[in-house]
């Protein structure tokens, strides 16, 4: 299982307590203070962003202002594992009891792939005749450890979420359209009733062992008539 977790509030809390154990025990573990450079940064841009655009924020933030907050939050997700992997998960003068308080679990980060996808696919939505909308998807560029395919190495499926008209969600969670594909490109249908109405399409990766990712932001399209 995923030693990060999913819900943001939880993940922030989270990774307090990581920071402050590896900054602890910098000396004890000899790594060197220099080697936390980009993991200070990435927490600092992360904690901005997550103070201005969290859940508990949600009647005053942008959705500009929440975009940067999950792209923050996924540039973290990365600088954390990659110190995991470079600095922790292979020093012995890192005890398996410092793991835990850490809350890291070493073995589920080297060895395998399968866990919760920590990335938010790309995605272009195009109109078409009949009501439909194609979705393209895509893995964002530049992440640590995923595969050279449309889909990271850890996932085994895209779920999109469709919202039709004004008032939509922020998140995909509340939309009553939900589907999952593996397959490239995506036909979203609607009514044709829906033609001329705007259809928000929200997307996440689902891993391979069904766990799923975070939601993107919304794109926004008119349906066809």
């Amino acid at each position: 299982m995923d030693y990060l977790p999913m819900a943001e509030k939880t993940f922030n809390e989270w990774q307090v307590n990581f920071t402050k154990q590896v900054t602890d025990n910098l000396a004890l573990w000899s790594i060197p203070p220099t080697a936390t450079d980009v993991l200070v940064k990435a927490k600092g841009v992360y904690e901005s962003a997550y103070a201005i655009a969290n859940k508990g924020m949600a009647k005053v933030r942008t959705p500009e202002q929440t975009k940067v907050k999950l792209d923050a939050t996924q540039v973290y997700k990365a600088a954390i594992r990659q110190f995991v992997k470079q600095w922790l998960a292979f020093n012995d003068a890192v005890t398996n009891a410092k793991r835990l308080a850490m809350g890291i679990n070493v073995r589920d980060t080297i060895r395998t792939a399968s866990g919760t996808p920590s990335t938010i696919p790309n995605i272009v939505v195009v109109p078409l005749p009949g009501s439909n909308i194609k979705v393209t998807f895509k893995q964002a560029p530049d992440n640590e450890g995923i595969s050279r395919r449309s889909k990271p190495a850890d996932v085994r499926e895209i779920e999109i979420a469709a919202w039709i008209g004004p008032d939509a969600p922020t998140d995909g969670e509340s939309c009553a359209m939900k589907y999952r594909y593996t397959r490239n490109p995506v036909i979203v249908k609607f009514r044709g009733e829906d033609g001329g109405k705007s259809a928000s399409i929200f997307a996440r990766w689902i891993g391979k062992n069904k766990e799923a990712g975070d939601w993107g932001n919304a794109m926004i399209e008119v349906i066809s008539k």
